[in-house]
């Protein structure tokens, strides 16, 4: 394939303006990548300046004794958190313990026909390993019976209502959506299997 470069050679030179227009594009993109160029090189030693203090700032905290005694405490505090929870080994342990402390609590409201349904489990692995489940209940009984479920709810520890939608009427309809937290155990730590 020839191509004849020879009319755009004689158009180059003999076009003033489009040589100075090519100079001038060529001096924008220049300048525009030396300007990017520069700007990420500040914004990158600028960011390592502030992790450099930050390692600085968490390296003097290390030495210090009271940061040693705060992050004991803080693990015995964790320990004890811990052994409040109930246990559970796996995902369908802890979807089943999520709808026996539902159903038991119903049942003792006077909501015997209460059902009961997990939504899933959820392991969360920091800064324990917690399963975290979502349940739902839905019931049918009087303002006096929904009232003492929903006080008995309300005293149980690592239970979290996220929401309750109460119909009027009588008997009145109660659906509560919930989330309840266990603590993972492996079945080879000794925990509860």
């Amino acid at each position: 394939m020839n191509i004849d470069t020879a009319p755009v050679v004689a158009q180059w030179r003999s076009n003033r303006r489009l040589r100075l227009a090519c100079g001038v594009a060529v001096l924008f993109v220049v300048f525009n990548v030396a300007s990017s160029l520069s700007a990420s090189r500040s914004e990158t030693a600028a960011t390592y300046r502030d992790a450099h203090r930050l390692w600085q700032r968490l390296d003097g905290a290390a030495r210090d004794a009271v940061w040693i005694e705060r992050a004991a405490e803080s693990s015995k505090a964790i320990e004890q958190v811990v052994s409040t929870m109930a246990t559970a080994s796996g995902d369908g342990q802890a979807q089943a313990e999520a709808q026996a402390i539902l159903q038991g609590l119903a049942a003792a409201a006077g909501l015997p026909a209460a059902i009961v349904r997990s939504e899933g489990a959820v392991l969360q692995r920091e800064p324990i390993a917690i399963w975290e489940v979502a349940a739902r209940l839905d019931a049918q009984g009087g303002m006096a019976e929904i009232n003492a479920l929903l006080s008995a709810i309300a005293a149980q520890q690592w239970v979290q209502v996220e929401r309750v939608d109460v119909g009027d009427g009588e008997p009145g309809r109660l659906q509560l959506t919930m989330r309840a937290y266990f603590h993972h155990v492996d079945v080879g730590d000794g925990g509860a299997p």
